[in-house]
C-alpha cells in the first residue's frame, strides 16, 4: 500500500446551514469501489470504476491509479455487502458471470478485501432507501482505518421521477453520515441536481435510477475532481465518445459545474 498521499482533516462541519467536507487530497492510490448497481452493472467498461480508470490513465492526469478492485451487489445496502459470506459472494459472481478477472471484481468477502492491505482508499456507497447509514458504515470505516486506508462516501442521486425533496434527503443523509463518521463525501448527487437545475440537456438516467454510460463518466469526473482538486482542464474532452448524448459545449458546462460543486463541498 502506498502512503505518500496527503491527508487533509477528514471531517464535516456546518457553515451557514450548509454541510461541507474537508475531504482527502490524493495524487495516487489503490482504490476499492464498494457499492450496488448505481456504481455499474457487471458489464466490462460500464461502471464508475472503469470510467475513473480511463480518466486516471489520461496523459496529463493528476492521479496515478496504482490498482483498483470492485465489490458490487445489485440493490444492496452496506450491511448486506459487509455480511455477505464467501459462498454467497462466489454464487453471486458466478450467476452474473462476473468472476472474469477483466471485470476486476474482488473475489473475497468485503471484510477480507478491506483488511487485506491491498487498498488505501475505499469509495463507499449506500442504498438510498437504507436506514442506519452510520451504523452500517462503521465496520467498514473502522476496518479501513485499522489497515491504513481511508473511506470516502459516494453520494447518490434521486430517482428520475422523484421530487427534488428526495435529493435533499439523500444529500443530508450522506453529509450527516460523513460528519458522524468523520469521513469526506464526494457530492455526486449534487452534481446531478445542478445539471437538472441548469437544464443542461443530457440524460443521466438509464431507467428510473441507474446511470447511463455518460452519467458514469460524469460521476467519475466528479470523483477525480474531488480527489485532486483539479479544474479538469488537463483531461481531454470526451464528448466525441458519447455522440448525440453530450455536445462539446455541454461537456464544458458540466465540467465547470463539477468544479464549482466540488469547491462548495470542501475547504
Amino acid at each position: 500500500m502506498n502512503h505518500s498521499f496527503v491527508l487533509l482533516l477528514s471531517l464535516t462541519f456546518a457553515v451557514a446551514g450548509s454541510a461541507h467536507s474537508a475531504g482527502i487530497r490524493k495524487t495516487e492510490g489503490e482504490i476499492l469501489f464498494c457499492g450496488n448497481s448505481y456504481m455499474g452493472h457487471y458489464r466490462i467498461n460500464n461502471s464508475l470504476a472503469f470510467e475513473f480508470e480511463r480518466i486516471a490513465n489520461s496523459s496529463q492526469s493528476k492521479f496515478d491509479l496504482k490498482n483498483w478492485g470492485s465489490f458490487r451487489k445489485g440493490g444492496s445496502t452496506i450491511a448486506q455487502r459487509w455480511n455477505m459470506t464467501a459462498a454467497e459472494r462466489k454464487e453471486m459472481l458466478t450467476k452474473n458471470n462476473a468472476s472474469d478477472p477483466k471485470r476486476r471484481e474482488v473475489l473475497t468477502t468485503l471484510p477480507e478485501a478491506v483488511m487485506s492491505g491491498q487498498f488505501d482508499l475505499v469509495i463507499l456507497q449506500q442504498n438510498s432507501k437504507a436506514r442506519n447509514f452510520v451504523q452500517e458504515s462503521k465496520p467498514v470505516v473502522n476496518a479501513a482505518r485499522r489497515n491504513g486506508a481511508e473511506v470516502i462516501l459516494f453520494m447518490t442521486w434521486k430517482g428520475r421521477a422523484r421530487p427534488e425533496a428526495d435529493q435533499q434527503r439523500i444529500t443530508s443523509g450522506y453529509l450527516n453520515a460523513g460528519k458522524s463518521l468523520k469521513v469526506p463525501v464526494v457530492p455526486v448527487g449534487e452534481v446531478w441536481a445542478k445539471i437538472a437545475e441548469q437544464k443542461i440537456p443530457v440524460d443521466l438516467y438509464l431507467d428510473g435510477g441507474h446511470p447511463t454510460s455518460l452519467a458514469h463518466h460524469i460521476n467519475a469526473m466528479t470523483l477525480y475532481a474531488f480527489l485532486t482538486r483539479s479544474t479538469l482542464e488537463e483531461i481531454p474532452l470526451q464528448s466525441s465518445r458519447f455522440g448525440k448524448e453530450m455536445s462539446e459545449e455541454e461537456e464544458k458546462r458540466i465540467r465547470q459545474l463539477i468544479v464549482k460543486v466540488v469547491a462548495a463541498h470542501v475547504f
